[in-house]
């Protein structure tokens, strides 16, 4: 299964630059770094792919030295603040620099490093915060939480592609679908005492959103256990 893919679809609303200091506070205390974020100059190599910084990172290192720097870029959405662990490139004068090119083509990144949260294959899942009082948002993050945890129990075969079971896989599917029909409601001004789209006549709260918690743990159960065969 290919994960830029599938995150290119998923990261498809528009970042904004992080202004609010309040949230970014609030995501650092989340984050548990001892660091302040500092703007990192965006400066992609030829060779560099997207959502592949640890990679890109790699063969930069190679070509022309200097080492890997851990981390976490911080990006803003219309309803979340999020912390997305990255890799940059630290020259010999200890200056850093953003090799790999995003989706937005922005020049600069908020970045707080975190050199004790290191990349050894396995996926390291954003961390996410809502920054609005929509109690949905809360379930589109707990969503999206659930497919990092997925993604922990693949098997990486290159820097692209990440085996996973197909049961596995269909699951992501299954919550990428739910996290895209609650964010159009949410733009829509849906919140959690909205009626539930699935026409049963009750609130949200009471209806799919106690469904889908309900699903998400049996998910999980499924998922660990093919994961102890695995």
């Amino acid at each position: 299964m290919n994960r830029r893919s599938v995150l290119k679809n998923l990261n498809a609303n528009k970042k904004t630059k992080v202004e609010d200091k309040t949230n970014i506070e609030k995501l650092i205390e989340k984050l548990k770094v001892n660091s302040q974020p500092v703007t990192v100059p965006v400066i992609p190599e030829t060779y560099s792919k997207e959502l592949q910084c640890y990679y890109n990172v790699e063969q930069k290192i190679e070509k022309d030295g200097g080492k890997i720097h851990y981390g976490w870029n911080i990006h803003q959405l219309a309803t979340l603040i999020e912390g997305e662990h990255h890799a940059v490139w630290e020259n010999d004068k200890g200056e850093l620099i953003d090799i790999t090119p995003n989706q937005d083509r922005t020049t600069e990144i908020l970045f707080c490093s975190d050199e004790k949260t290191t990349y050894s294959g396995v996926n390291i899942g954003n961390i996410r915060m809502n920054i609005t009082d929509n109690k949905m948002v809360d379930d589109i993050i707990l969503f999206y939480e659930t497919n990092d945890l997925f993604w922990t129990y693949g098997e990486r075969k290159d820097e692209e592609v990440v085996n996973m079971p197909t049961i596995i896989v269909k699951m992501i599917e299954s919550f990428n679908g739910v996290i895209y029909q609650l964010e159009q409601q949410v733009k829509k001004g849906d919140n959690h005492n909205s009626l539930c789209v699935c026409g049963s006549g009750k609130i949200y709260s009471k209806c799919h959103s106690v469904l889908l918690k309900n699903d998400r743990l049996q998910y999980i159960k499924e998922a660990k256990k093919i994961k102890s065969k695995m």
